[in-house]
């Protein structure tokens, strides 16, 4: 029973993450140019604006239901779930924002949501948290990499005639971050949840640092890119990240776990190929005016 509430808290968590970045999309439609490379002005535009905390507070208590969660079930388990709160996505794009999604995109889709079922799949029972070690080599890489890339991509030039890009390079690096949150989150409620957690664990400042750096990150990208494609990857991504972080060593797996592995890798790398660059000619009506 514990695993079917996980489950069904999970989703609810997901759902309610959606709609705090609805609320994220929304802000961003009113602000002035975002920039990466100008943090104070970022946080300024930021933290003024109504509609932005209105999602933080979505996005809280969509984290208080993850962690109801975790306590009831392992993140090996409560992934699709999580996934399947991508329905929720795809309703608010298509009906709040009348964002498109073309039949190229929906087999993306599809190869990303199976990908995160078969690594699902090869960790299933088996998911451990990383060691100490390990954990602090993927925190170093999960936020120098993807905010470096982020930092070069803002540096390149934007004018009136640029291509729109479809928002995968910025959801990968989001979901980088946002999957170290999760991690963290996930070792927090592994190591149990009680009063000396802030001191004798770097976890709730590792998701402190990875969630808070990968939402700005993504508030700076739904100015720029569809909020469908952009969410949708850094979701799969995320979750994946925290599956792959718990995978043990290969010689402990059984071999169809080692065939969903294999598996879930070719269809991650064939959906991100498949993923365009940048946006169809055809433009994209978002509340109501063209972007």
């Amino acid at each position: 029973m514990n695993t079917w509430q996980g489950c069904a808290l999970a989703f609810v968590a997901s759902g309610l993450y959606f709609l705090g970045f609805a609320f994220f999309k929304a802000a961003a439609a009113r602000m002035e140019r975002l920039d990466g490379t100008r943090p104070l002005h970022l946080a300024a535009r930021i933290l003024a604006s109504g509609s932005w905390w209105r999602g933080v507070a979505f996005m809280l208590v969509g984290a208080v239901f993850q962690l109801a969660a975790l306590s009831r079930t392992g993140p090996e388990t409560m992934t699709p779930a999580l996934l399947a709160g991508l329905i929720v996505l795809l309703a608010v794009a298509q009906g709040v924002f009348r964002e498109r999604v073309t039949g190229l995109e929906w087999l993306v889709f599809i190869l990303l949501f199976a990908a995160g079922v078969c690594f699902t799949g090869a960790t299933n029972s088996v998911w451990e948290p990383p060691p100490f070690r390990v954990l602090l080599v993927l925190a170093a890489a999960s936020i120098v990499l993807p905010v470096g890339l982020f930092a070069f991509g803002d540096r390149q030039p934007a004018g009136v005639h640029a291509r729109r890009l479809s928002g995968i390079a910025y959801g990968i690096c989001a979901g980088i971050l946002i999957g170290l949150g999760e991690l963290s989150l996930t070792l927090s409620v592994h190591r149990g949840l009680d009063r000396t957690i802030l001191t004798s664990t770097i976890y709730p400042y590792l998701f402190v640092a990875a969630v808070g750096v990968g939402v700005v990150q993504l508030q700076i990208a739904l100015q720029r890119c569809r909020m469908v494609v952009l969410l949708f990857v850094a979701t799969v991504v995320a979750k994946i990240y925290v599956l792959l972080a718990g995978m043990p060593p290969a010689d402990p797996m059984t071999w169809p776990s080692r065939a969903q592995l294999l598996a879930g890798t070719i269809l991650l790398i064939t959906a991100f190929v498949l993923v365009p660059r940048f946006e169809g000619k055809s433009s994209i009506r978002v509340s109501g005016r063209t972007s």
